[in-house]
């Protein structure tokens, strides 16, 4: 990951060549990130509450799919390394979209092919928010450690900032 150009999370094509049919993979190259080893993420409950890993095609370096996940969908990024057939698994969920979000500030731009996140995307902030209002343990581990942050308003205070900005768009938009 580390090798990986950080440039090459804001385009879709590839900084190596990529195959024309599927390559010789591992039986669990991409196997781990589709979740068929990681039951927890097909089944969403307290112990993850989350969106699976996103869908992997071995032949198209950036793929990504849209969940719903808490206050609204989640576009979860999956970008290959070229070295999956040594077993290397791609970049990919939120290791993906931190690279991403990195290298949208580093190079002062968004991505040319692409939308960064999922139509609405709230961002992370309401995303944390909506999450220690709702998890169980979350909600019981702040109670114990004597955390008093208000997360409810934290919640309402980024969802008006996330409404507002695309309120803004629409006005924009039809100008």
């Amino acid at each position: 990951m580390w090798s990986h150009p950080l440039v090459s999370f804001l385009q879709n094509r590839a900084p190596f060549p990529l195959p024309v049919s599927s390559p010789y993979l591992p039986d669990t190259a991409l196997n781990d990130v589709a979740g068929e080893s990681y039951p927890q993420f097909n089944k969403q409950d307290e112990k993850y509450a989350g969106p699976p890993p996103p869908k992997i095609n071995a032949t198209e370096y950036h793929t990504f799919h849209d969940l719903p996940w808490g206050p609204t969908s989640v576009r979860i990024h999956s970008f290959l390394t070229g070295r999956e057939s040594s077993g290397t698994k791609p970049i990919a969920g939120l290791t993906a979209s931190i690279l991403l979000e990195v290298a949208q500030i580093g190079y002062g731009r968004t991505p040319d092919e692409f939308k960064a996140d999922a139509p609405g995307q709230a961002g992370r902030r309401e995303r944390i928010a909506w999450e220690m209002n709702r998890s169980r343990r979350f909600i019981e581990a702040l109670k114990g450690e004597g955390v008093r942050w208000d997360w409810k308003k934290e919640e309402s205070r980024e969802r008006d900032k996330r409404e507002a900005a695309n309120s803004d768009k629409k006005t924009k938009s039809r100008l």
